[in-house]
Protein backbone atom coordinates (compact mmCIF):
# COMPACT_ATOMS: atom_id res chain seq x y z
CA UNK A 1 0.00 0.00 0.00
CA UNK A 2 2.78 2.40 0.44
CA UNK A 3 3.69 2.40 -3.21
CA UNK A 4 -0.12 3.35 -3.94
CA UNK A 5 -0.83 7.40 -4.56
CA UNK A 6 -5.10 6.66 -4.30
CA UNK A 7 -5.83 8.07 -1.10
CA UNK A 8 -9.06 5.79 -0.62
CA UNK A 9 -5.91 2.76 -0.30
CA UNK A 10 -3.77 4.98 2.07
CA UNK A 11 -7.01 5.45 4.47
CA UNK A 12 -7.86 2.10 4.16
CA UNK A 13 -4.47 -0.01 5.27
CA UNK A 14 -4.57 2.83 8.18
CA UNK A 15 -8.06 1.75 9.35
CA UNK A 16 -6.79 -1.90 9.41
CA UNK A 17 -3.61 -0.95 10.90
CA UNK A 18 -5.54 0.86 13.73
CA UNK A 19 -8.03 -1.99 14.17
CA UNK A 20 -4.93 -4.22 14.83
CA UNK A 21 -3.05 -1.94 16.92
CA UNK A 22 -6.09 -0.78 19.38
CA UNK A 23 -6.98 -4.93 20.36
CA UNK A 24 -2.72 -4.56 21.76
CA UNK A 25 -2.73 -1.71 23.16
CA UNK A 26 -5.66 -2.28 25.10
CA UNK A 27 -4.33 -5.64 26.07
CA UNK A 28 -0.80 -3.50 27.05
CA UNK A 29 -2.29 -1.16 28.85
CA UNK A 30 -4.59 -3.77 31.10
CA UNK A 31 -0.97 -5.60 31.80
CA UNK A 32 0.34 -2.15 33.01
CA UNK A 33 -2.89 -1.58 35.25
CA UNK A 34 -2.70 -5.01 36.60
CA UNK A 35 0.77 -5.27 37.41
CA UNK A 36 0.47 -1.74 39.61
CA UNK A 37 -2.51 -2.62 41.23
CA UNK A 38 -1.28 -5.86 42.08
CA UNK A 39 0.82 -5.07 45.26
CA UNK A 40 -2.51 -3.39 46.69
CA UNK A 41 -4.60 -6.11 45.96
CA UNK A 42 -2.37 -8.96 47.34
CA UNK A 43 -1.88 -6.46 50.71
CA UNK A 44 -5.95 -5.93 51.00
CA UNK A 45 -6.52 -9.79 50.24
CA UNK A 46 -3.76 -10.05 53.35
CA UNK A 47 -5.42 -7.92 55.22
CA UNK A 48 -8.90 -10.15 54.32
CA UNK A 49 -10.82 -6.40 53.44
CA UNK A 50 -12.32 -6.50 50.05
CA UNK A 51 -11.51 -2.41 50.24
CA UNK A 52 -14.15 -0.29 50.98
CA UNK A 53 -17.88 0.16 49.97
CA UNK A 54 -19.56 3.11 50.02
CA UNK A 55 -20.88 3.87 53.42
CA UNK A 56 -24.47 4.35 52.28
CA UNK A 57 -24.35 0.79 50.71
CA UNK A 58 -23.59 -1.17 54.25
CA UNK A 59 -27.09 -0.39 55.12
CA UNK A 60 -28.58 -1.94 52.10
CA UNK A 61 -26.27 -5.33 52.70
CA UNK A 62 -27.26 -8.46 53.55
CA UNK A 63 -28.43 -9.06 57.09
CA UNK A 64 -26.51 -9.46 59.98
CA UNK A 65 -23.04 -8.52 60.71
CA UNK A 66 -19.90 -9.44 58.87
CA UNK A 67 -17.21 -11.07 60.44
CA UNK A 68 -13.58 -9.77 60.45
CA UNK A 69 -10.19 -11.49 60.02
CA UNK A 70 -8.03 -11.97 62.82
CA UNK A 71 -5.12 -9.72 61.01
CA UNK A 72 -7.65 -6.74 61.16
CA UNK A 73 -8.62 -7.23 64.51
CA UNK A 74 -4.56 -7.38 65.65
CA UNK A 75 -4.33 -4.00 63.27
CA UNK A 76 -7.32 -2.18 65.16
CA UNK A 77 -5.65 -3.64 68.41
CA UNK A 78 -2.29 -2.02 67.56
CA UNK A 79 -3.87 1.10 66.33
CA UNK A 80 -5.84 1.94 69.81
CA UNK A 81 -3.15 0.82 71.73
CA UNK A 82 -1.17 3.36 69.90
CA UNK A 83 -4.19 5.78 71.29
CA UNK A 84 -3.63 4.32 74.66
CA UNK A 85 -0.43 5.73 75.02
CA UNK A 86 -1.06 8.84 73.54
CA UNK A 87 -3.71 9.67 75.62
CA UNK A 88 -1.76 8.00 78.90
CA UNK A 89 1.45 9.75 78.22
CA UNK A 90 0.07 13.15 78.55
CA UNK A 91 -2.08 12.18 81.17
CA UNK A 92 1.00 11.74 83.43
CA UNK A 93 2.19 14.78 83.88
CA UNK A 94 -0.95 16.66 85.52
CA UNK A 95 -0.19 14.01 88.58
CA UNK A 96 3.71 14.37 88.30
CA UNK A 97 3.58 18.04 88.69
CA UNK A 98 2.97 17.79 92.34
CA UNK A 99 5.95 16.46 93.39
CA UNK A 100 7.82 17.79 90.94
CA UNK A 101 6.54 21.63 91.51
CA UNK A 102 7.10 20.67 95.70
CA UNK A 103 10.90 19.56 94.90
CA UNK A 104 11.86 22.44 92.76
CA UNK A 105 9.42 24.81 94.25
CA UNK A 106 7.64 25.84 91.40
CA UNK A 107 5.42 28.72 91.63
CA UNK A 108 1.50 27.77 90.70
CA UNK A 109 2.27 30.13 87.02
CA UNK A 110 5.45 27.95 86.28
CA UNK A 111 3.75 24.47 86.56
CA UNK A 112 1.01 25.68 84.34
CA UNK A 113 4.17 26.32 81.73
CA UNK A 114 5.17 22.74 82.56
CA UNK A 115 1.41 21.38 81.81
CA UNK A 116 1.00 23.82 78.94
CA UNK A 117 3.40 23.50 76.34
CA UNK A 118 2.57 19.89 75.85
CA UNK A 119 -0.59 21.45 74.39
CA UNK A 120 1.81 24.16 72.13
CA UNK A 121 3.42 21.59 70.37
CA UNK A 122 0.72 19.42 70.14
CA UNK A 123 -1.13 22.12 68.10
CA UNK A 124 1.72 22.72 65.92
CA UNK A 125 1.49 19.37 64.54
CA UNK A 126 -1.95 18.72 63.55
CA UNK A 127 -2.23 20.29 59.83
CA UNK A 128 1.47 19.33 58.79
CA UNK A 129 0.31 14.83 60.80
CA UNK A 130 -2.74 15.55 58.42
CA UNK A 131 -0.56 15.83 55.40
CA UNK A 132 2.17 13.50 55.85
CA UNK A 133 -0.55 11.06 57.14
CA UNK A 134 -1.49 11.20 53.36
CA UNK A 135 1.57 11.65 51.56
CA UNK A 136 3.74 8.73 54.06
CA UNK A 137 3.67 5.24 54.45
CA UNK A 138 0.91 4.83 57.62
CA UNK A 139 2.64 2.26 59.68
CA UNK A 140 6.00 4.18 59.19
CA UNK A 141 4.80 7.21 59.96
CA UNK A 142 2.72 6.07 63.22
CA UNK A 143 5.25 3.77 64.12
CA UNK A 144 8.02 6.86 64.12
CA UNK A 145 5.92 8.77 66.07
CA UNK A 146 5.45 6.51 68.85
CA UNK A 147 8.78 5.71 69.27
CA UNK A 148 9.70 9.36 69.10
CA UNK A 149 7.34 10.49 71.88
CA UNK A 150 8.45 7.78 74.18
CA UNK A 151 11.52 8.24 74.05
CA UNK A 152 10.89 11.97 75.06
CA UNK A 153 8.78 10.48 77.97
CA UNK A 154 11.50 8.19 79.13
CA UNK A 155 13.75 11.29 79.17
CA UNK A 156 11.21 13.91 80.99
CA UNK A 157 13.20 12.85 84.46
CA UNK A 158 16.50 13.78 83.30
CA UNK A 159 15.25 16.80 81.30
CA UNK A 160 14.33 17.81 84.99
CA UNK A 161 17.73 17.26 86.26
CA UNK A 162 18.94 20.35 84.12
CA UNK A 163 16.38 22.49 84.61
CA UNK A 164 12.68 23.95 83.60
CA UNK A 165 13.78 25.04 79.87
CA UNK A 166 14.88 21.28 79.01
CA UNK A 167 12.01 19.93 80.63
CA UNK A 168 9.87 22.77 78.86
CA UNK A 169 11.54 21.56 75.38
CA UNK A 170 11.16 17.95 76.57
CA UNK A 171 7.36 18.22 77.03
CA UNK A 172 6.95 20.89 73.61
CA UNK A 173 9.02 18.29 71.31
CA UNK A 174 6.81 15.50 73.31
CA UNK A 175 3.45 17.16 72.46
CA UNK A 176 4.75 17.59 68.28
CA UNK A 177 5.54 13.96 67.88
CA UNK A 178 1.74 13.03 69.79
CA UNK A 179 0.10 15.06 67.26
CA UNK A 180 0.92 12.64 64.44
CA UNK A 181 -0.77 9.83 65.97
CA UNK A 182 -4.38 10.33 65.75
CA UNK A 183 -4.58 11.45 62.15
CA UNK A 184 -2.51 8.48 61.34
CA UNK A 185 -4.40 6.15 63.21
CA UNK A 186 -7.38 7.56 61.40
CA UNK A 187 -6.03 6.88 57.52
CA UNK A 188 -4.95 3.35 58.98
CA UNK A 189 -8.38 2.43 60.16
CA UNK A 190 -10.29 4.36 56.91
CA UNK A 191 -7.56 2.29 54.68
CA UNK A 192 -7.77 -0.90 56.04
CA UNK A 193 -11.05 -1.52 58.17
CA UNK A 194 -13.74 -3.03 55.98
CA UNK A 195 -16.93 -0.82 56.35
CA UNK A 196 -19.17 -3.07 58.34
CA UNK A 197 -17.09 -2.69 60.81
CA UNK A 198 -15.86 0.61 60.98
CA UNK A 199 -17.94 1.99 63.40
CA UNK A 200 -17.15 -0.61 65.88
CA UNK A 201 -13.09 0.01 64.98
CA UNK A 202 -13.63 3.54 65.80
CA UNK A 203 -15.30 3.00 68.90
CA UNK A 204 -12.24 0.77 69.89
CA UNK A 205 -9.38 3.72 69.03
CA UNK A 206 -11.82 6.29 70.95
CA UNK A 207 -12.59 3.93 73.88
CA UNK A 208 -8.33 3.02 74.29
CA UNK A 209 -7.82 6.67 74.99
CA UNK A 210 -10.24 6.64 77.88
CA UNK A 211 -8.06 3.07 79.37
CA UNK A 212 -4.90 5.02 78.78
CA UNK A 213 -6.02 7.89 81.00
CA UNK A 214 -7.64 5.66 83.04
CA UNK A 215 -4.28 3.10 83.61
CA UNK A 216 -2.76 6.11 84.38
CA UNK A 217 -4.71 7.48 86.68
CA UNK A 218 -4.96 4.75 88.81
CA UNK A 219 -1.13 3.39 89.04
CA UNK A 220 0.94 6.23 88.80
CA UNK A 221 -0.35 8.21 92.15
CA UNK A 222 0.95 4.07 93.51
CA UNK A 223 4.84 4.14 92.49
CA UNK A 224 6.47 4.47 94.93
CA UNK A 225 8.72 7.48 92.68
CA UNK A 226 7.81 9.86 90.50
CA UNK A 227 10.38 9.18 87.72
CA UNK A 228 8.73 5.72 87.63
CA UNK A 229 5.91 7.54 86.13
CA UNK A 230 7.46 8.37 82.79
CA UNK A 231 10.38 5.31 82.42
CA UNK A 232 7.42 2.73 82.52
CA UNK A 233 5.26 4.30 79.74
CA UNK A 234 8.16 4.74 77.54
CA UNK A 235 9.19 1.31 78.20
CA UNK A 236 5.73 0.28 76.57
CA UNK A 237 6.18 2.53 73.72
CA UNK A 238 9.37 0.67 72.57
CA UNK A 239 7.79 -2.87 73.39
CA UNK A 240 4.74 -1.54 70.98
CA UNK A 241 7.36 -0.59 67.88
CA UNK A 242 8.20 -3.88 68.27
CA UNK A 243 5.10 -5.62 68.60
CA UNK A 244 4.25 -3.61 65.16
CA UNK A 245 7.68 -4.53 63.28
CA UNK A 246 6.68 -8.44 64.01
CA UNK A 247 2.81 -8.03 62.76
CA UNK A 248 3.95 -6.16 60.01
CA UNK A 249 6.16 -9.02 59.09
CA UNK A 250 3.69 -11.54 59.87
CA UNK A 251 1.12 -10.05 56.95
CA UNK A 252 3.79 -8.76 54.42
CA UNK A 253 2.77 -4.84 55.01
CA UNK A 254 5.86 -3.80 53.69
CA UNK A 255 6.42 -0.66 54.67
CA UNK A 256 8.37 -0.03 51.12
CA UNK A 257 5.73 -1.53 49.24
CA UNK A 258 3.46 0.88 51.11
CA UNK A 259 5.82 4.11 49.68
CA UNK A 260 5.49 2.43 46.26
CA UNK A 261 1.95 2.33 46.53
CA UNK A 262 1.30 5.68 47.77
CA UNK A 263 3.30 7.08 45.17
CA UNK A 264 1.79 5.25 42.73
CA UNK A 265 -1.46 6.70 43.68
CA UNK A 266 -0.37 10.17 44.22
CA UNK A 267 0.76 10.11 40.54
CA UNK A 268 -1.71 8.45 39.12
CA UNK A 269 -3.35 10.23 35.99
CA UNK A 270 -6.69 12.35 36.09
CA UNK A 271 -9.77 12.38 33.60
CA UNK A 272 -7.81 14.31 31.32
CA UNK A 273 -4.63 12.64 31.26
CA UNK A 274 -2.58 14.93 33.28
CA UNK A 275 -0.49 13.80 36.61
CA UNK A 276 -1.38 15.35 39.48
CA UNK A 277 1.15 18.22 40.78
CA UNK A 278 1.85 19.01 44.39
CA UNK A 279 -0.28 22.80 42.95
CA UNK A 280 -3.56 19.77 42.74
CA UNK A 281 -2.91 18.03 46.18
CA UNK A 282 -2.31 21.70 48.31
CA UNK A 283 -5.69 23.10 46.40
CA UNK A 284 -7.58 19.55 47.82
CA UNK A 285 -6.65 20.29 51.23
CA UNK A 286 -7.85 23.89 50.83
CA UNK A 287 -10.73 22.62 49.16
CA UNK A 288 -11.16 20.24 51.79
CA UNK A 289 -10.66 22.66 55.06
CA UNK A 290 -13.09 24.76 54.12
CA UNK A 291 -16.00 21.96 53.14
CA UNK A 292 -19.21 22.68 54.92
CA UNK A 293 -18.79 18.66 55.99
CA UNK A 294 -15.56 19.49 57.81
CA UNK A 295 -16.25 22.66 59.04
CA UNK A 296 -19.54 20.67 61.02
CA UNK A 297 -16.43 18.45 62.30
CA UNK A 298 -14.65 20.80 63.40
CA UNK A 299 -17.76 22.50 65.31
CA UNK A 300 -17.99 18.99 66.96
CA UNK A 301 -14.88 18.41 67.92
CA UNK A 302 -14.57 21.99 69.35
CA UNK A 303 -17.62 22.10 71.50
CA UNK A 304 -16.96 18.43 73.02
CA UNK A 305 -13.13 19.05 73.70
CA UNK A 306 -13.77 22.49 75.39
CA UNK A 307 -16.27 20.12 77.63
CA UNK A 308 -13.40 17.35 78.16
CA UNK A 309 -10.73 19.55 78.78
CA UNK A 310 -12.36 22.15 81.19
CA UNK A 311 -13.56 18.36 83.36
CA UNK A 312 -10.20 17.05 83.14
CA UNK A 313 -8.53 20.16 84.43
CA UNK A 314 -10.81 21.36 86.82
CA UNK A 315 -13.03 18.16 88.13
CA UNK A 316 -10.39 17.33 90.73
CA UNK A 317 -10.39 20.71 91.85
CA UNK A 318 -14.16 21.14 91.85
CA UNK A 319 -15.03 18.10 93.75
CA UNK A 320 -12.11 18.98 96.54
CA UNK A 321 -13.14 22.66 96.99
CA UNK A 322 -17.19 22.13 97.28
CA UNK A 323 -17.13 18.44 98.89
CA UNK A 324 -13.78 18.44 100.23
CA UNK A 325 -12.20 15.21 98.21
CA UNK A 326 -8.62 14.38 99.74
CA UNK A 327 -6.00 14.30 97.06
CA UNK A 328 -5.67 10.80 97.51
CA UNK A 329 -8.98 9.74 97.29
CA UNK A 330 -9.41 11.18 93.75
CA UNK A 331 -9.62 7.66 92.05
CA UNK A 332 -13.41 7.91 92.33
CA UNK A 333 -12.77 10.10 89.19
CA UNK A 334 -11.86 6.56 87.58
CA UNK A 335 -16.27 5.85 87.64
CA UNK A 336 -16.72 8.19 84.88
CA UNK A 337 -13.98 6.96 83.04
CA UNK A 338 -15.33 3.37 82.86
CA UNK A 339 -18.77 4.89 81.92
CA UNK A 340 -17.56 6.49 79.25
CA UNK A 341 -15.64 3.79 78.10
CA UNK A 342 -18.59 1.01 78.02
CA UNK A 343 -20.83 4.31 76.06
CA UNK A 344 -18.18 3.51 73.40
CA UNK A 345 -17.99 0.38 73.33
CA UNK A 346 -21.64 -0.21 73.20
CA UNK A 347 -22.35 2.53 70.68
CA UNK A 348 -19.64 0.97 68.49
CA UNK A 349 -21.46 -2.54 68.67
CA UNK A 350 -25.44 -0.82 67.85
CA UNK A 351 -24.39 1.24 65.27
CA UNK A 352 -22.44 -1.51 63.11
CA UNK A 353 -25.45 -3.70 63.94
CA UNK A 354 -28.11 -0.94 63.29
CA UNK A 355 -26.32 -0.37 59.09
CA UNK A 356 -25.91 -3.84 58.82
CA UNK A 357 -29.67 -4.35 59.82
CA UNK A 358 -30.55 -1.59 57.38
CA UNK A 359 -32.62 -0.09 60.41
CA UNK A 360 -31.08 3.40 59.60
CA UNK A 361 -28.83 5.26 57.00
CA UNK A 362 -25.26 6.03 58.01
CA UNK A 363 -25.95 10.05 57.74
CA UNK A 364 -28.87 9.54 59.75
CA UNK A 365 -26.83 7.73 62.55
CA UNK A 366 -23.89 9.96 62.33
CA UNK A 367 -26.20 12.90 63.03
CA UNK A 368 -27.99 10.55 66.23
CA UNK A 369 -25.11 9.75 67.54
CA UNK A 370 -23.40 13.22 67.22
CA UNK A 371 -26.32 14.98 68.92
CA UNK A 372 -27.07 12.33 71.36
CA UNK A 373 -23.23 12.83 72.38
CA UNK A 374 -23.04 16.77 73.08
CA UNK A 375 -26.91 17.28 74.08
CA UNK A 376 -27.36 14.72 77.02
CA UNK A 377 -23.99 16.00 78.48
CA UNK A 378 -25.16 19.88 78.13
CA UNK A 379 -27.99 19.03 80.36
CA UNK A 380 -25.91 17.05 82.94
CA UNK A 381 -23.33 20.08 83.04
CA UNK A 382 -26.33 22.41 83.56
CA UNK A 383 -27.11 20.74 86.62
CA UNK A 384 -23.95 19.80 87.97
CA UNK A 385 -23.13 23.03 89.21
CA UNK A 386 -25.88 22.61 91.56
CA UNK A 387 -24.97 19.06 93.03
CA UNK A 388 -26.37 18.23 96.39
CA UNK A 389 -23.74 15.87 97.56
CA UNK A 390 -20.77 13.75 96.35
CA UNK A 391 -22.44 11.10 95.29
CA UNK A 392 -24.95 12.67 92.99
CA UNK A 393 -22.20 15.06 91.53
CA UNK A 394 -20.33 11.46 90.04
CA UNK A 395 -23.80 10.11 89.21
CA UNK A 396 -24.16 13.23 86.91
CA UNK A 397 -20.66 13.00 85.87
CA UNK A 398 -21.12 9.18 84.94
CA UNK A 399 -24.42 9.76 82.83
CA UNK A 400 -22.43 12.75 80.78
CA UNK A 401 -19.45 10.78 80.35
CA UNK A 402 -21.85 7.42 79.04
CA UNK A 403 -23.63 9.39 76.61
CA UNK A 404 -20.96 11.35 75.35
CA UNK A 405 -19.36 7.53 74.07
CA UNK A 406 -21.49 8.03 71.18
CA UNK A 407 -19.35 10.74 69.72
CA UNK A 408 -16.93 7.87 68.47
CA UNK A 409 -19.55 6.70 65.92
CA UNK A 410 -20.52 10.22 65.27
CA UNK A 411 -17.59 12.75 64.06
CA UNK A 412 -14.79 10.68 64.35
CA UNK A 413 -16.31 7.68 62.31
CA UNK A 414 -17.99 10.32 59.95
CA UNK A 415 -13.92 10.69 58.43
CA UNK A 416 -13.95 7.35 56.37
CA UNK A 417 -17.58 8.20 55.01
CA UNK A 418 -16.03 11.89 53.28
CA UNK A 419 -12.78 10.19 52.05
CA UNK A 420 -10.74 7.57 51.87
CA UNK A 421 -7.15 8.99 50.87
CA UNK A 422 -7.52 12.52 52.63
CA UNK A 423 -9.00 10.70 56.24
CA UNK A 424 -5.99 11.73 57.93
CA UNK A 425 -5.84 15.57 56.94
CA UNK A 426 -9.93 16.26 57.59
CA UNK A 427 -9.05 14.51 61.30
CA UNK A 428 -6.26 17.06 62.00
CA UNK A 429 -8.49 20.16 60.53
CA UNK A 430 -10.92 18.93 62.99
CA UNK A 431 -8.13 18.14 65.78
CA UNK A 432 -7.04 21.58 65.13
CA UNK A 433 -9.85 23.46 66.41
CA UNK A 434 -10.57 21.03 69.22
CA UNK A 435 -7.08 21.37 70.63
CA UNK A 436 -7.71 25.23 70.96
CA UNK A 437 -9.43 24.65 74.25
CA UNK A 438 -6.67 22.37 75.53
CA UNK A 439 -4.59 25.95 75.61
CA UNK A 440 -7.48 28.15 77.21
CA UNK A 441 -9.23 26.10 79.34
CA UNK A 442 -7.01 26.02 82.06
CA UNK A 443 -6.52 30.25 82.57
CA UNK A 444 -9.69 31.06 81.36
CA UNK A 445 -11.67 28.78 83.47
CA UNK A 446 -9.10 30.03 86.60
CA UNK A 447 -10.18 33.47 85.75
CA UNK A 448 -13.73 32.89 84.89
CA UNK A 449 -14.43 30.90 88.73
CA UNK A 450 -12.37 33.73 90.54
CA UNK A 451 -13.98 36.62 89.21
CA UNK A 452 -17.49 34.99 90.33
CA UNK A 453 -16.47 34.28 93.79
CA UNK A 454 -13.80 31.83 94.29
CA UNK A 455 -13.74 27.98 93.79
CA UNK A 456 -14.59 27.50 97.79
CA UNK A 457 -18.86 28.23 96.29
CA UNK A 458 -20.68 26.06 93.68
CA UNK A 459 -21.79 29.10 92.59
CA UNK A 460 -18.70 30.29 91.11
CA UNK A 461 -18.52 27.03 88.86
CA UNK A 462 -22.21 27.94 87.13
CA UNK A 463 -20.60 29.63 84.72
CA UNK A 464 -17.77 27.60 83.41
CA UNK A 465 -20.41 24.14 82.93
CA UNK A 466 -23.27 26.33 81.43
CA UNK A 467 -20.55 28.17 78.86
CA UNK A 468 -19.79 24.39 77.89
CA UNK A 469 -23.12 23.49 77.98
CA UNK A 470 -24.07 26.30 75.25
CA UNK A 471 -20.98 25.33 73.16
CA UNK A 472 -21.97 21.40 73.14
CA UNK A 473 -26.13 22.87 72.14
CA UNK A 474 -24.33 24.72 69.32
CA UNK A 475 -21.89 22.22 67.98
CA UNK A 476 -24.58 19.40 68.08
CA UNK A 477 -26.86 21.99 65.98
CA UNK A 478 -23.89 23.14 63.10
CA UNK A 479 -23.23 19.44 62.83
CA UNK A 480 -26.81 17.96 62.30
CA UNK A 481 -27.33 20.91 59.66
CA UNK A 482 -24.20 20.80 58.13
CA UNK A 483 -22.92 17.35 58.27
CA UNK A 484 -22.66 14.62 55.30
CA UNK A 485 -21.92 10.80 54.73
CA UNK A 486 -20.85 10.68 51.13
CA UNK A 487 -17.75 10.97 48.97
CA UNK A 488 -16.41 14.59 49.00
CA UNK A 489 -12.88 13.66 47.25
CA UNK A 490 -14.11 14.49 43.67
CA UNK A 491 -15.89 17.86 44.82
CA UNK A 492 -12.67 19.09 46.41
CA UNK A 493 -9.87 18.35 43.59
Amino acid sequence: PFGSSDPGSICAWHERAAAIARPMASRAETQERGEAQRGVDERTALLGAAGHQNANASGAASKGVPPVSWAIVMLVFLTSFANCLNQGDRAIMPLAVIPMGEESGWSMSESGWVLGSFSIGYIMSQIPGGVLSTLLPSWLLLGTSVFAWSTFTAITPLAYDYGLLPLLMSRYFMGVFEGFCLPTCIKILTDYVPSHALSRAFSVLYVSGTAGVLAVTVVCPLLPDWPLMFYIPGAVGGAWCVAVVAFLAIVKVDVREDLGQEALRHNRLREGGDPLTFSDTFATYANLAKSPAVLALCAAQFASNAMLWTLAFWIPTYLHEIFEVPLDSMGIVAWPLLCGGLGTVASGQLADWALAEGHCSVLLLRRAATAFSLLVPAVCLSALWAAPSLEVAIGILCVSAFSHGTYSVGPLANHADLTDEHAGFTFSVMNLFGTIPAITAGPLTAAVVEAAGGSGEGESWLPVFASSAVLNVIGALVYVTLSRADRIDSECR
